[in-house]
């Protein structure tokens, strides 16, 4: 590869800046930080030598994505599961504005660059390997309500604890009551997958669900 232009370089350096030095600064902050200083240096670049933007753009991507993986991965380690949806919250609505503007202006490629750096995070965190396998880990004994948090929004939430008590001091003690643990674990990942953007299924599964809490109360 040839020698960086001092454009390119210059893009990359603060790109690292923001993503890899602000260590206390949470990770949405960083983005939108991204969007406005760093950004429009990318569209300059894009505009007079797009080949420029081409070369360093999947430079852009690691840095950004190696980083941010690193900040899903420690509130699954340390089981903030509402800093996480608040998080994912936050992640469905990152550029849309921006999206707009850039398609609105024509430029196109750069409304691409970000929505398929979006898809990428989206793809790891539903992936075996990605933060469904770190999930799996760090609640092999406490176990995730998948569905339960989905619906609640809140890993904390009074319902799910409910469940959570329930599984633990009822379910668990019967062998069917354990597969049923078993089926729920290894298929209710990819039901939230399927279902978590259905706001009528949402809707549907909390009148279910409080129904139950209200039951083995």
């Amino acid at each position: 590869m040839h020698k960086l232009t001092s454009r390119q370089e210059a893009i990359l350096s603060d790109t690292r800046k923001i993503f890899e030095k602000n260590t206390d600064v949470e990770f949405i902050k960083k983005r939108k930080r991204f969007l406005n200083q760093i950004f429009p240096n990318i569209e300059e670049l894009y505009k007079n030598n797009p080949n420029e933007f081409e070369e360093i753009s999947t430079g852009i991507y690691s840095i950004m994505y190696n980083q941010e993986v690193k900040y899903i991965t420690s509130l699954l380690k340390t089981k903030d599961y509402k800093s996480l949806q608040e998080y994912k919250k936050e992640l469905g609505t990152f550029g849309r504005i921006k999206y707009l503007e850039l398609e609105n202006s024509g430029k196109s490629r750069l409304c691409q660059f970000l929505i398929e750096y979006e898809d990428l995070i989206k793809d790891w965190m539903d992936s075996e390997n990605g933060s469904r396998a770190i999930l799996k880990e760090v609640n092999k004994d406490d176990g995730y309500c998948y569905v339960a948090t989905m619906v609640y929004g809140d890993y904390n939430h009074p319902n799910v604890i409910q469940l959570r008590n329930y599984r633990d001091n009822k379910l668990n003690k019967y062998e069917l009551g354990r597969a049923f643990i078993s089926y729920y674990y290894k298929y209710s990942p990819y039901w939230v997958k399927r279902m978590k953007n259905c706001s009528l299924i949402n809707k549907l599964l909390k009148i279910s669900i409080d129904l139950i809490v209200s039951k083995i109360k």
